[in-house]
């Protein structure tokens, strides 16, 4: 929306951010916070049960289905080269997770395993995944306009798109165990959506190679960062930066975010 100019402008602030950083932050999106929110709530309900209630939804199709705590080390999986502070050879990041893939056959994705009795958990997830599905489409092109492109320039190649819609939970963790959230990586995919429930995260400056805090905003914004894909596709133009997420003082209460 708005006028040519406005979103030529628009489009070149996306450019240079996507060159500096690959992080910015969107507000104004169009997405149903009551969705949202009913979403968080179940998800909250879901990790709140015992581990034996979870253990159901667990499958061998990284990343879908639950994950527990301790079971994925991402700086391991970006070869272990991001200079993390604290990468313990026998410890995983400390969080559980949840995801699903799409809900189109065409993807080829293993179909989402649910955990049982959990019908409105269903459902605020197929309503949340739609929304998130929306709004990367709104994203893309915008991208696509950022680079000079038509806005239908990436189409083709997401119309069976395999993309993952996670929940992480961070449980309750004080400073000094020698632990760490969510171990220093970049993302695969072309972007990620956060939807944060706390402070925490940090992205790499890529000058100073520093450690840089992302400060938490509140629940109506949403954090996009780019991913390895689409630094790819843009031949090295837009960056994938590292991240993380570290405990904080006030890490005494468990935290959800939601990057789909």
């Amino acid at each position: 929306e708005g006028s040519p100019e406005a979103q030529e402008a628009l489009a070149r602030s996306v450019d240079e951010v996507c060159r500096s950083t690959g992080f910015f932050v969107v507000t104004h999106h169009g997405v149903d916070e009551a969705v949202a929110r009913r979403m968080w709530r179940e998800t909250r309900r879901f990790f709140d049960r015992p581990r034996k209630a979870k253990v159901p939804a667990m499958t061998d199709d990284y990343p879908y289905g639950y994950s527990a705590i301790g079971d994925e080390n991402l700086a391991r999986g970006a070869g272990g080269d991001m200079n993390a502070t604290v990468i313990a050879d026998s410890a995983g990041d400390y969080k559980e997770t949840f995801a699903i893939g799409p809900y189109d056959a065409r993807s080829k994705v293993v179909a989402p395993r649910w955990p049982p009795q959990r019908e409105a958990f269903r459902r605020a997830w197929h309503a949340y995944y739609v929304e998130m599905e929306a709004l990367s489409v709104v994203l893309l092109r915008l991208f696509a306009r950022a680079l000079n492109q038509s806005e239908s320039f990436f189409e083709p190649f997401y119309d069976h798109h395999a993309c993952a819609l996670r929940a992480v939970n961070y449980p309750p963790l004080l400073r000094g165990t020698g632990l760490i959230r969510a171990s220093a990586h970049t993302d695969y995919g072309s972007l990620t959506i956060l939807r944060s429930g706390g402070p925490g995260l940090q992205l790499k400056n890529r000058s100073s190679h520093e450690w840089v805090d992302v400060p938490h905003l509140p629940d109506s914004h949403f954090v996009i960062n780019l991913g390895d894909l689409m630094n790819r596709w843009t031949n090295d133009r837009w960056v994938s930066t590292p991240h993380r997420v570290v405990v904080v003082a006030e890490d005494t209460r468990p935290r959800w975010w939601l990057p789909p």
